[in-house]
C-alpha cells in the first residue's frame, strides 16, 4: 500500500488497535527495535503531512499533534533509546513534528484548532469510552440504574442459628413429654429429632429470604466491581474530553447517551476535517 494511503488510514485511525503498520504492536512493552520502527514510520507520515501544510493546514495539525500524543501515551521520548544515533534521529523527528505543528496552527482560527485537538483526542481515548459504555451496559442488565448513591452491603444474618433457636420450643415441648411419660430413655434421640424437623421446617419456609439475601449479595460484589472500573477508565478521559464523571454516576440512562455523543463526535470531526481532504 502507497504512503498516501497508510496516512489516509494513520489520521482516522482508532490507536492502538487501528494502527496502521501492523507490525508495530503498539504497547507499553514494546521493544527497542518496535519504538525504532514507529519512529520511522511516523517519520514518512510526518513527510506527507508537511505536504499538506500550506493548503489543508487542519490534516496537517490532525498528524502532527497525533504523532506527539502517540508517543506521550506510550512513553517514547529521547531518554527511551540508548545508541547516540538514535536519540539523533528521534530528536530530528520531532523537530520536524513541532514545526509542522507551529506552522499549519498559524493557519488556523481558534474553532478549528479546538476541533481537531479534540478529533485526536477522541481517537486515542476511544478504548477507554468503549470500555466505559460496557461497564455501564453491563451495569445495566443487573438492575443497577447509577453508582451514586452506593449500594449499601447486604445484613449478615445466620440461619443457622435462628433454625436452632427456633427448635428450642420444639425441644422442650419433648423434653416435657418425656418426662410427663416417663420415657428416660428416649430423652437424647427424640430431643434431636425434635430439633432436625424444627430446624428444617424453619430452613424450608426462609428459603425465599435466603435466596434474596444471596441475590442482593451476588449484586452487591457486582456494583463494587463494576463502581471500580467506572472510576478507573473514566479518570482516563474525564478531563481531557470534559466528561462529568461523577454527575453521569447517578443516571445510567443520560450517561449512556452522553457516551455514545462522544463517539459520534469522532465521526462527525473526522467528517469535516480529514474525509473530504484525503
Amino acid at each position: 500500500m502507497k504512503t498516501a494511503d497508510k496516512f489516509r488510514e494513520y489520521l482516522f485511525a482508532l490507536i492502538p488497535k487501528e494502527y496502521p503498520i501492523s507490525g508495530i504492536p503498539l504497547s507499553l512493552k514494546m521493544t527497542d527495535a518496535h519504538r525504532k520502527e514507529l519512529i520511522f514510520q511516523q517519520a514518512k507520515f510526518l513527510k506527507t503531512a508537511c505536504e499538506y501544510t500550506q493548503c489543508q493546514p487542519w490534516v496537517a495539525y490532525v498528524a502532527a499533534l497525533k504523532h506527539l500524543k502517540l508517543l506521550e501515551i506510550y512513553g517514547i521520548e529521547t531518554s527511551t533509546f540508548h545508541e547516540i544515533s538514535d536519540k539523533e534521529y528521534f530528536d530530528a523527528v520531532q523537530k520536524e513534528c513541532q514545526d509542522i505543528l507551529t506552522a499549519s496552527g498559524s493557519l488556523l482560527d481558534e474553532d478549528t484548532t479546538s476541533n481537531c485537538e479534540r478529533l485526536v483526542k477522541i481517537q486515542l481515548l476511544w478504548p477507554s469510552l468503549v470500555e466505559a459504555l460496557h461497564v455501564v451496559q453491563e451495569a445495566r442488565t443487573l438492575d443497577i440504574n447509577s453508582f451514586d448513591p452506593l449500594m449499601t452491603k447486604p445484613e449478615e444474618k445466620s440461619f443457622i442459628n435462628e433454625g436452632l433457636i427456633t427448635g428450642g420450643p420444639a425441644a422442650l415441648i419433648s423434653v416435657i413429654a418425656l418426662v410427663v411419660t416417663g420415657a428416660k430413655g428416649a430423652f437424647l434421640p427424640v430431643t434431636f429429632l425434635a430439633l432436625a424437623i424444627a430446624a428444617a421446617v424453619y430452613f424450608v419456609l426462609t428459603k425465599l429470604e435466603r435466596d434474596k439475601i444471596e441475590e442482593l449479595k451476588r449484586k452487591y460484589a457486582a456494583f463494587k466491581r463494576l463502581h471500580l472500573s467506572y472510576k478507573k477508565i473514566t479518570s482516563v478521559f474525564k478531563k481531557p474530553l470534559g466528561f462529568d464523571a461523577h454527575e453521569m454516576a447517578k443516571n445510567f440512562e443520560v450517561c449512556m447517551e452522553e457516551l455514545q455523543k462522544l463517539m459520534n463526535e469522532r465521526e462527525i470531526l473526522a467528517s469535516t476535517y480529514l474525509e473530504p481532504y484525503t
